[in-house]
């Protein structure tokens, strides 16, 4: 089902607690039931964990971490969002290495690449391990205007820097000075070093352009929401649900041309959701089916 895997976990871990009588906060629990859950080999983040604690009925919740948190998002009133099964399956563990753990390498090597470009000594852009850090550094280093229809500066700089094409794992280790392997020493990064040696080629462009993108919309969508007041007209009521819309079906277009996480089962139920008169859709999750 609908992140069935966190679902497993969160409860697990709950009853667990109970059994117990330990006491911890919804942030605690998100937390390491997030880290719990990589312990099978997948570099899974911790949204489906966190949504899955603290998860409210009719709300939706704006989730940050370092540490999780999270804030209410009313939704406007008559809207209604249908969650739909593709029936593609998608086991995440036997294809964490050409897609999940993938795109987790593509995200941290784009970050360096980019840093070392924006003049961080080798040495220091290496350290990076995600793209939240190498959008801090932007701001501060990167000075060139941001272009028009660019959602901020962190997408128009990786769009500026960053070549559309992939680059292969040479070219990287031409950039970065150091060999691939090195950036994953020590343990814990056995499912990175298992990426390396099984793919060569590395889509640092698209994947960094979707984790902007994405961020942008859902700080866009949370914004749009806030203004959904029972004050609101038919009309007004409306024109924020065509907005939130398009925004799904951006989000849908990034993560299937620029993530490459949808299939062609999602794909087709997008469309006849769309062709049936919804005014967007996505998919959710992590991606290939369910």
């Amino acid at each position: 089902g609908l992140s069935s895997s966190a679902a497993i976990v969160c409860a697990a871990a709950l009853g667990i607690l109970a059994v117990y009588g330990i006491t911890l906060t919804k942030g605690e629990v998100s937390e390491f039931t997030a880290k719990a859950e990589q312990y099978v080999g997948v570099t899974s983040g911790g949204m489906d964990q966190a949504i899955s604690i603290m998860g409210k009925p009719g709300i939706a919740q704006h989730v940050e971490f370092n540490p999780v948190r999270a804030s209410d998002v009313a939704l406007p009133q008559g809207a209604t969002f249908v969650i739909a099964n593709s029936l593609a399956v998608s086991n995440k563990k036997e294809t964490a290495t050409e897609r999940y753990n993938l795109r987790v390498v593509e995200c941290r090597l784009a970050a360096i690449v980019v840093a070392i470009n924006l003049g961080v000594p080798k040495e220091e852009a290496i350290k990076m391990k995600t793209l939240k850090e190498l959008e801090e550094l932007i701001e501060s280093k990167y000075t060139e205007n941001v272009k028009d229809g660019h959602p901020n500066k962190a997408y128009s700089a990786v769009d500026a820097i960053l070549q559309k094409e992939p680059y292969s794992q040479a070219e990287i280790q031409g950039i970065i000075g150091v060999p691939l392997t090195s950036l994953y020493e020590g343990k814990g990064n056995e499912a990175a070093l298992e990426v390396l040696n099984v793919i060569q080629n590395y889509a640092l462009a698209n994947r960094a352009l979707h984790v902007y993108s994405e961020k942008q919309r859902v700080l866009d969508f949370a914004t749009a929401c806030s203004s959904a007041t029972s004050s609101l007209t038919a009309e007004s009521g409306d024109a924020l649900l065509q907005t939130l819309g398009g925004l799904m079906d951006a989000s849908q277009a990034s993560c299937r041309d620029l993530y490459n996480c949808s299939c062609k089962e999602l794909d087709e139920l997008v469309a006849v959701a769309t062709s049936a008169g919804a005014v967007g859709a996505r998919l959710t999750g992590a991606g290939w089916g369910g």
